[in-house]
């Protein structure tokens, strides 16, 4: 009798380590790190401009299309704003803001991906978000999300630190929201001109990648 119950703890015992094996920590805990939960990235997304304060700088550049101000440029990068909390003013009144930004894809140039570059554009930042630009605009800000056609670098903005310029002002300048959807300078403004042969308030970033690489 004494053998059997031996027998049946030793049947009890071997049955509890085998549940337990079942049910390891390290099994559950990859259960749970494997849910996807998705989150979405913040964007600062600018507001349309209701009264545009647009200066009457003649603008050096007008681009033909979106393919030909892509072959103008120097870079064309997808970036995100980092800093845009300085500006620089000249004694014939002119104010360039200045913004850094993180690069996230380079499209054209010689960018590093994952650096940070600095942007350098005419105007002036307002609390209103009603910023003085050369095409009334909105100016760069923090955490905002842009595909941009830049010129340079130079050193001559910011006292030998590189920085770039957007080729032709408010028409190299293009704002994505958080379903990287692109809108032009033109949604934001009625004092910014259309980029010619380029219609659309707005489009998927994939479609303008292809339009502008045509």
């Amino acid at each position: 009798m004494k053998k059997l119950s031996v027998f049946l703890a030793l049947v009890l015992l071997t049955a509890a380590l085998v549940s337990c094996a079942g049910s390891d920590p390290a099994e559950s805990a990859s259960v749970t790190e494997t849910e996807a939960i998705e989150v979405k990235e913040a964007i600062y997304f600018p507001e349309k401009v209701k009264n545009p304060n647009n200066n009457s700088a003649m603008l050096a550049y007008h681009p033909d299309s979106i393919p030909d101000m892509f072959n103008d440029s120097d870079a064309v990068v997808l970036c995100k704003v980092t800093k845009s909390d300085d500006s620089r003013d000249y004694p014939s009144g002119t104010v360039i803001s200045f913004a850094d930004a993180e690069v996230i894809e380079v499209y054209k140039g010689d960018v590093e991906k994952g650096g940070i570059i600095g942007i350098d554009e005419t105007g002036t930042r307002h609390d209103d978000g009603c910023d003085s630009s050369i095409g009334g605009e909105p100016l760069l800000r923090k955490d905002m999300k842009v595909l941009l056609f830049l010129k340079g670098p130079s050193t001559e903005e910011r006292g030998g630190e590189e920085s770039y310029g957007i080729k032709g002002c408010f028409f190299g300048k293009f704002y994505l929201d958080e379903n990287n959807i692109v809108y032009p300078s033109s949604y934001f403004s009625s004092h910014a001109y259309k980029v010619p042969g380029y219609e659309d308030d707005y489009v998927d970033l994939d479609s303008f990648v292809k339009l502008m690489q045509k």
